[in-house]
């Protein structure tokens, strides 16, 4: 009985020892011990409730996915279709036989051949309107080049000819720059466009 008696004086000594604390503090004391609980709480509710939004967003997509796969398929498959349209058009519209560099080629070789010097040559694809004697309009790919060419005057003269007897060949201008003496060479600049037919 003794040692009873004995614990339970511990007990009330242990008790005893704390500070007595007021309802105010005891109040502010209940309140900070529940917000340290509470706010982590409400925070990963939060975080869990925006995975939840994200998951069930997936869901419904996967879900869709699901429901309407012929209806994707044959979209994919009109795209298919589609693209292999324009990439035959656009084969046809410039075709391999004749590209731009077998064009170049020939604007070297008939340079050559007028004792002409091509010191400069730049050139880019574009189409172009034609129209016919018949007044017919028709879209034709084209070689857009300006050559600058150095020569004597009378062999840039026999080019310029030679080169607008070329049948696909439409000159647009050409800028002579003559030289001071007779020792120089002069100098042509033409901008040119060769249709690049079949």
């Amino acid at each position: 009985m003794a040692e009873i008696a004995e614990e339970g004086k511990e007990k009330k000594n242990i008790l005893a020892r704390l500070p007595k604390l007021s309802r105010v503090s005891l109040l502010i004391l209940f309140i900070g011990a529940f917000l340290i609980i509470i706010i982590p709480l409400i925070l990963v509710q939060n975080t869990e409730k925006a995975k939840q939004a994200d998951y069930r967003e997936q869901v419904q997509m996967l879900e869709n996915i699901v429901a309407n796969p012929a209806t994707q398929v044959s979209a994919l498959e009109n795209d298919i279709r589609q693209a292999e349209t324009n990439l035959a058009n656009y084969q046809n519209k410039f075709p391999e036989e004749i590209n731009n560099t077998t064009a170049i080629d020939e604007l070297v070789a008939l340079a050559d051949a007028n004792n002409v010097y091509i010191v400069k040559l730049t050139s880019s694809l574009k189409d172009i309107t034609v129209i016919t004697t018949d007044n017919r309009k028709f879209i034709e790919p084209s070689l857009v080049c300006e050559l600058s060419v150095a020569g004597y005057s009378a062999s840039i003269q026999k080019f310029l000819i030679e080169l607008y007897k070329v049948p696909p060949c439409i000159i647009n201008t050409v800028t002579m720059n003559m030289a001071l003496t007779e020792s120089d060479i002069d100098l042509a600049i033409i901008d040119l466009q060769l249709l690049l037919r079949d």
